[in-house]
């Protein structure tokens, strides 16, 4: 029996479903990226084997989602339950932000036990590659802004000749050491330089208006830039930044998810897709 649905928002990046099983027993499943799942699992051994297919799915270029449950005492759903109905009947300004926490609480109040990982393999459309590759010769700086892995994000980019072998590809994640300016410097001076950066490192290299700047010229000297693991205002807050950083410049934005409205709606011209989804 189907109890309650808690949708997907981008800032969770989780949706779950309680159900109540032909036992009587209550149980949560849980659904979401790695990042938003995996800090909630207890189980180090089942973390580590998960990371690792992750590591290899990201690297043929899938989109992966990770999955995982808890149970829930009758006791603790009635009382969530309870406060989840009223959030639901709620029409004041605040209705999201409640239905946010309390469906936050029931996802990470308690660890929940991983049940594995899905990858598929989200196919591009025809002439993809012929397609940026004109876009290209007619002048257009092309960026993407994705909220996948690195590793997919660069699979991907890859795939559609975004990212080519003969490209010196500046990568800037989690792993990264080097000072992100002295990156961005190189990338400045470096012959077919190309920037991939991660949406942590992202945060740093917009924290002020030097770095900024020199994010923005690096941008505009790389012949690719990707930009993964970014949320939905680090996308909109890219397009204002070029839009701050060159006004003659002007910007399109191009997307086919509820991830990509605040990035399409920044844009002086944004393009929404419609697809099968």
């Amino acid at each position: 029996e189907l109890l309650d649905v808690c949708e997907f928002d981008n800032v969770r990046k989780r949706m779950s479903v309680l159900l109540r099983m032909p036992s009587g027993e209550i149980l949560l499943y849980v659904k979401g990226a790695d990042s938003s799942i995996l800090p909630h699992v207890l189980e180090q051994a089942a973390k580590e084997q998960c990371d690792s297919h992750l590591l290899t799915f990201a690297r043929q270029g899938l989109r992966t989602l990770c999955l995982a449950e808890r149970v829930l005492s009758e006791e603790e759903f009635q009382d969530w339950h309870s406060r989840f109905k009223k959030a639901k009947a709620t029409i004041s300004e605040d209705r999201a932000d409640l239905i946010h926490d309390l469906s936050n609480e029931v996802e990470t109040k308690r660890p929940v036990k991983l049940l594995g990982a899905t990858a598929i393999d989200d196919k591009l459309q025809e002439e993809v590659p012929e397609t940026i590759e004109q876009l290209r010769h007619a002048g257009v700086r092309v960026w993407v802004l994705t909220g996948d892995k690195v590793d997919t994000a660069i699979s991907i980019a890859m795939s559609c000749k975004l990212l080519t072998e003969d490209m010196n590809n500046f990568i800037i994640d989690n792993t990264t050491e080097q000072r992100i300016t002295d990156i961005l410097q190189d990338a400045l001076e470096a012959e077919s330089p190309a920037l991939t950066i991660e949406g942590s490192k992202l945060i740093d290299a917009m924290e002020d208006d030097e770095s900024r700047s020199l994010l923005f010229h690096a941008g505009q000297r790389c012949r690719s830039v990707v930009c993964c693991r970014v949320s939905p205002k680090q996308k909109a807050d890219v397009v204002d930044l070029v839009k701050l950083m060159d006004e003659k410049a002007v910007t399109l934005s191009i997307g086919d998810g509820a991830n990509d409205v605040s990035m399409i709606v920044a844009a002086h011209v944004g393009v929404s897709l419609c697809g099968k989804e």
